[in-house]
């Protein structure tokens, strides 16, 4: 169905505007690989609606970051664990994607590997890093084994204030 109604709404050409289309999906990659504009429901109401980069890269909501793809929600008082200075009000929510940590060996980040999930070409691991944080995040390294300790790097750039 993805593949069939990609090639309808991008193979249109013609003096006409394209067609639009209604496309109602849970499938957070056909929406951001599809869509030109997303908007997210939650019980009823319209939380965002605007491009996928922006949807999934500014959620307003964590609703809308976790229907977006995998996203680590924190809490502002949580971040200097992660060498990151709280900013504003300590309940305050941030996201943070796991393809924004790294597994690096002097990474200033440490934690135990809780588990790992095996997805082809990458893993994602599921890291305890205290009772209050586990983060998790993706890699290519075939090596890791639950319970190794491993050491992070958190891309800061990518963090998200989640409204």
């Amino acid at each position: 169905v993805r593949d069939l109604l990609f090639e309808l709404v991008r193979s249109y050409s013609g003096d006409q505007p394209p067609p639009a289309c209604l496309f109602v999906t849970h499938d957070a990659t056909d929406a951001l690989s599809i869509a030109d504009q997303i908007g997210i429901i939650q019980q009823g109401q319209l939380k965002q609606v605007d491009t996928p980069r922006e949807v999934y890269f500014n959620p307003k909501t964590t609703y809308a970051a976790r229907m977006t793809g995998p996203v680590n929600s924190l809490r502002g008082k949580h971040l200097p664990t992660l060498g990151i200075p709280q900013v504003g009000d300590p309940e305050t929510c941030f996201g943070l994607r796991p393809e924004h940590i790294s597994l690096v060996d002097d990474g200033p980040v440490a934690g135990v590997v809780r588990a790992v999930f095996f997805q082809g070409r990458q893993s994602e691991l599921d890291v305890k890093i205290n009772r209050y944080i586990s983060l998790r995040l993706l890699t290519e390294r075939d090596d890791i084994r639950v319970g190794d300790q491993v050491r992070l790097r958190l891309d800061t750039e990518r963090l998200m204030t989640i409204g």
